[in-house]
């Protein structure tokens, strides 16, 4: 035993035990309270060094000086503390004893001396030196637990590491807020990032999203017209169609055959060629930084793999050794390792749900930490509502131990069902020539088998569409076409209900009764101003969600994938309905019996509901990004209704990341709307102006903010077979067990060569090898030899 002192005045003492033999009594004791003298016990093997210990106490007592304990006691604030994680359950789980443990370390706050002997006596086992805690500590489960880098031990040692993870877990937090408390602080903060240091920190297509809001805002700039139009003051006023005071400033202000029309056309032309320009050269400096993107140090896993599907069957050989092979003969100066795919949706459900079921254990336990006089009991019927009445934990805890065993089942079955085991890998390359030549090249003779292309990142994966067989995907692709059809058409009619909101007359007609109410100042204003816009926008709330629903259902295998296809069925759809509905529905509504002559003098009157509809959805909706204002209304819908945990708190308080499905979808419409009235109604393009400025300076803002925490491997003896190992096990693996046994490369140092196949030569497939790795002739003389 030794004692410490610790924040001046107190002092910290700290015994290690081991061969410990009543953990699971201590447990419960320090669960229900009752563990007396009180002391904090901590898994030892994933303590280094006494220093972190010191670091942590020194933060528990600052934090009971403050009155702002975390926990429910000092002792258990030094063990919550120490872990670094903000989740308190699991952190007083993952460094607290269990019922296993052996090896324990035991503090106490400014113990006696017979206080001390009172915890000897407790825990029966067998004390030892505290200078043994760096020889007997895990240090890979140490790494594993405070995500500590190679890198990061090649300039620090573990135990530094720790206490920087432990210092720095509030101080992060709380210079968020400190930042935050000036209302304006993102203008600034988005223009002081470089564009070499955006690149640096984040994604190549992140930097592109926010450097395309610069184009428009630079070739939106039309002044010319709005005198020519406004000048003309006798053709509205003898003409049949119903207008407004901008039509005025609209082309339709201009009569037939008139000089003036020469002006539009010829401006026409000079806008169009700018924009081409301009975009010309946006693009060449897209083009530029992809090259010197590529061109990094940087290695990621998705560099030096390819996701191959439609590994033809093959009775003699499993997909892990067909797959080896083929491209041991086909690649064997480039071929690396690969992982198959796993059907693993079952195990997923599974996992999911043991999650769920534990968060609920934890509620119900940290509620009986806080009232020990009371045992927490649930009702095992329908949503808790009704059936028996037994204790939460207990019935929470065998619930948990059911779907272990479940989910340990599942997983020993999916090992051993070649039905589980999808036609598809993922292969690496020793070098990104040969991720790229495989990638882009066809395979065999027959184009619909071992198809390759580039794989996503690994946390881009998504994995449920893995499952999904290659040759349901163009029916699915079918259906799905044929559905976003019929939901783009028939979303006409309530299209055309909304633009038949923007005139007044319109409503009177259908409405009579109402026009004493309508004609009133404020309520007529409302609906010609704002009532179409809302209404509107009301519709389309959901529309994102059921078009990345669909994204899914066609069988796309990463995220970034599901992003880019729902963001174009968006923009098709706002272009037919919003665009060209709002356009055609609102002149038939106005004008039924004469489309064919107004129409040319009509479009330009949606003018005004277009501005409307910027307002509404353009500047509010960028108010609202920067805000995050949906994110915090789902975060306060959540902490009032859902959240049981610390660990529900903070998935809770997750904003997510920039909507791309929905947000760049919006600008391109903005930016149409731009193109096509910047002839025809210029009067529009200031209030488009002002959405792409505040888009810039919001999205710049946002997309530096979102940090990339994937490790870069930049040292350059990498062993890149163990970087590249486990990168696209399926996360389920690693979230059971641990998922040594589902990577299919055996050792590490082990160097593939070319070894005989087990089946008969077969057309599609490669041919049973005569050669060992050492002897392998070129691939041309093999040919030459079959032939």
């Amino acid at each position: 035993m030794k004692v410490f002192q610790v924040n001046g005045s107190t002092t910290l003492s700290l015994a290690l035990f081991t061969d410990v033999t009543n953990s699971r009594q201590l447990l419960d004791s320090v669960q229900t309270g009752k563990l007396e003298p009180e002391v904090a016990l901590l898994n030892a093997s994933l303590i280094p060094d006494v220093f972190p210990i010191l670091a942590a106490a020194h933060k528990a007592l600052v934090a009971k000086s403050r009155e702002s304990l975390t926990t429910r006691t000092l002792h258990s604030e030094l063990i919550y503390n120490y872990s670094g994680s903000k989740h308190i359950t699991e952190s007083l789980k993952r460094c607290g004893i269990s019922d296993d443990t052996t090896y324990v370390l035991a503090a106490r706050f400014a113990a006696s001396h017979d206080e001390m002997k009172d915890v000897e006596k407790v825990i029966k086992g067998k004390e030892i030196d505290l200078l043994e805690l760096e020889g007997r500590a895990n240090n890979a489960q140490i790494q594993k637990h405070y995500k500590i880098t190679p890198q990061e031990l090649a300039i620090s040692s573990l135990s530094d590491a720790i206490v920087c993870r432990i210092a720095a877990r509030d101080a992060l937090w709380s210079s968020w807020w400190v930042s935050a408390e000036n209302s304006y602080y993102f203008i600034p903060l988005s223009w002081s990032i470089s564009e070499a240091g955006r690149m640096e920190f984040r994604d190549l297509d992140e930097l592109n999203f926010s450097n395309g809001k610069s184009v428009p805002s630079t070739t939106s700039r039309i002044d010319i017209l709005v005198p020519i139009n406004w000048t003309n003051t006798d053709t509205l006023k003898n003409s049949e169609v119903e207008f407004s005071n901008i039509d005025k400033l609209s082309i339709s202000n201009i009569p037939l055959s008139s000089q003036r029309f020469w002006a539009h056309l010829v401006m026409a032309y000079i806008f169009t060629s700018w924009t081409c320009y301009v975009l010309f050269k946006e693009y060449e400096i897209v083009a530029s930084m992809r090259l010197h993107f590529l061109a990094s140090e940087k290695r990621r896993p998705d560099q030096f793999t390819v996701l191959v599907r439609n590994v033809p069957p093959d009775p003699d050989e499993s997909v892990s050794e067909l797959v080896e092979h083929f491209f041991l003969v086909n690649h064997r100066d480039h071929y690396l390792t690969h992982q198959v795919v796993y059907n693993a949706n079952k195990l997923s459900k599974l996992v999911k749900k043991k999650k769920q079921m534990q968060n609920w254990r934890d509620y119900y336990q940290l509620k009986y930490d806080k009232d020990p006089s009371k045992r927490p009991a649930v009702k095992t019927g329908f949503l808790g509502l009704c059936g028996e009445k037994v204790d939460a934990i207990d019935f929470y805890k065998s619930k948990i131990d059911e779907l272990s065993k479940k989910a340990t089942t599942e997983q020993e079955m999916i090992k051993k069902d070649p039905k589980s085991i999808m036609p598809a890998a993922f292969v690496s390359f020793r070098t990104r020539w040969g991720a790229a030549v495989c990638a882009q090249t066809q395979q065999t003779r027959n184009p619909t088998l071992w198809l390759t292309e580039w794989a996503p990142e690994p946390r881009d994966v998504y994995w449920q569409n893995l499952a999904i067989p290659f040759v349901s995907l163009t029916v699915r692709w079918l259906i799905i076409a044929v559905a976003f059809f019929v939901l783009t058409f028939f979303f006409m009619i309530p299209i055309a209900f909304v633009q038949s909101l923007a005139n007044i007359e319109g409503i009177e007609k259908v409405v009579p009764f109402l026009k004493p109410v309508i004609e009133v100042g404020t309520i007529k204003s409302f609906i010609q101003g704002f009532l179409p816009g809302i209404a509107l926008k009301i519709f389309l709330i959901l529309l994102p969600t059921i078009l990345m629903l669909m994204s899914k259902f066609e069988g796309f295998t990463s995220l970034s994938a599901l992003e880019r296809r729902s963001a174009s069925k968006y923009y098709l759809f706002l272009l037919v309905n919003v665009f060209l509905g709002s356009i055609i529905t609102g002149t038939a509504f106005q004008q039924l019996n004469r489309i064919p002559r107004t129409i040319g003098v009509s479009i330009p009157q949606k003018a005004t509901f277009f501005i409307t509809y910027i307002m509404v959805d353009g500047w509010a909706g960028i108010a609202g990004e920067i805000l995050r204002l949906k994110p915090l209304i789902i975060y306060h819908l959540k902490n009032f209704f859902l959240v049981k945990t610390e660990k529900d708190r903070e998935e809770a308080m997750d904003p997510g990341s920039i909507d791309f499905a929905s947000a760049e979808p919006k600008i391109q419409l903005y930016f149409l709307l731009g193109l096509v009235y910047a002839v025809v109604t210029p009067f529009l393009l200031p209030f488009i102006i002002i959405f792409f400025a505040l888009a810039f300076v919001v999205f710049r803002h946002q997309e530096a903010m979102m940090k990339d925490t994937l490790e870069h491997a930049r040292e350059p003896n990498l062993d890149l077979r163990a970087y590249l190992l486990n990168a696209y096990v399926h996360p389920v693996f690693k979230d059971h067990e641990d998922h040594d046994s589902f990577s299919d490369d055996g050792e590490q140092e082990c160097e593939n060569v070319l070894v005989p196949t087990k089946r008969q030569s077969r057309k599609n497939t490669p041919v049973p090898s005569k050669y060992n790795g050492s002897s392998s002739p070129p691939l041309p003389d093999i040919a030459k030899e079959e032939l």
